[in-house]
């Protein structure tokens, strides 16, 4: 009989919290993981995390413009056919390999 009311029961701890529309948990638990490990304690100043935060976000965004620029610099097999001289190295392979798809 429970089944009929299951929505009721798992929309409550959600809808307790102010979430911005995400109720995906894997993301935000991959988030604190990552925050905490910055952090050297629970009971650090305030201004100390928000400085720990601000490295960790620093960090992350390093850790992705690397990603990004070690991307570039790799040449795909189809995208050395003319129609893309003038788009290697400017754009991510996954972009180059959806413009390929578009047009082959």
């Amino acid at each position: 009989m429970w089944l009929f009311h299951k929505e009721k029961f798992a929309s409550v701890w959600p809808d307790r919290y102010l979430h911005f529309g995400s109720k995906n948990t894997s993301r935000v638990e991959g988030a604190n993981t990552v925050l905490k490990q910055h952090l050297d304690s629970s009971a650090s100043d305030f201004d100390v995390v928000l400085e720990r935060a601000k490295l960790a976000l620093d960090n992350q965004f390093q850790e992705l413009r690397t990603l990004e620029l070690s991307e570039k610099m790799r040449t795909l097999h189809f995208a050395t056919q003319p129609i893309f001289c003038n788009l290697v190295r400017k754009l991510s392979r996954n972009t180059l390999r959806k413009i390929n798809n578009a047009i082959i």
